[in-house]
């Protein structure tokens, strides 16, 4: 129905193009129901990849902070103490305009993805009841000062506020800001 519509062209339409739609209601959008998980929870698959999600709120470098450091965290227990993981991976993907989520990725060996996800359930609560200590703190800030002089770093928040903006029809926050450090500190 033209309430439900959407046209994408490229170039120039021919003048005598028509598009009849039916005109009506516009159909009812399903609202998916979240499965109700206790936090955190544990999900038993048999794959190799043992995976941690949880919120980030977009434009929050504190948030991403915490990210990095429980990622360190996590490689330097369950890859560097233990063995259990070949290397821990830290990801975002974006959910929404204000939301996005953090996701810590541990390739391993099947038998030991249930040890793996206990480690990181472990590391979360270590870090969420103590804290970073002040070497993971100083490590972890250091790592975001280098990161200004990345250029991916510009790059990467400069696609985030693209993808928001054409998934979500958000308007540019945060990406000037971040070139605007990254060129000074490189002027």
């Amino acid at each position: 129905v033209v309430e439900n519509a959407a046209l994408v062209v490229t170039g120039e339409l021919p003048e005598d193009f028509q598009l009849d739609l039916p005109s009506g209601e516009r159909p009812e959008m399903p609202v998916p129901v979240a499965d109700q998980f206790e936090s955190p929870g544990l999900i038993r698959n048999d794959c190799e990849d043992v995976t941690l999600s949880f919120p980030v709120p977009v434009g929050n470098p504190a948030a991403n902070l915490v990210g990095y450091l429980l990622a360190t965290a996590v490689e330097e227990e369950l890859r560097h103490r233990k063995g259990l993981v070949y290397d821990v991976f830290l990801d975002r993907i974006l959910v929404n305009p204000e939301l996005s989520l953090g996701v810590i990725s541990c390739p391993s060996e099947v038998e030991s993805c249930e040890e793996i996800a206990r480690g990181l359930v472990t590391e979360l609560r270590r870090l969420a009841t103590d804290g970073p200590s002040p070497t993971e703190l100083a490590t972890a800030k250091r790592a975001a000062v280098d990161g200004l002089d990345d250029p991916r770093t510009a790059f990467e928040s400069a696609h985030d506020e693209a993808l928001a903006v054409l998934e979500f029809g958000r308007a540019l926050r945060t990406s000037a800001v971040v070139v605007r450090v990254f060129t000074s500190k490189n002027a």
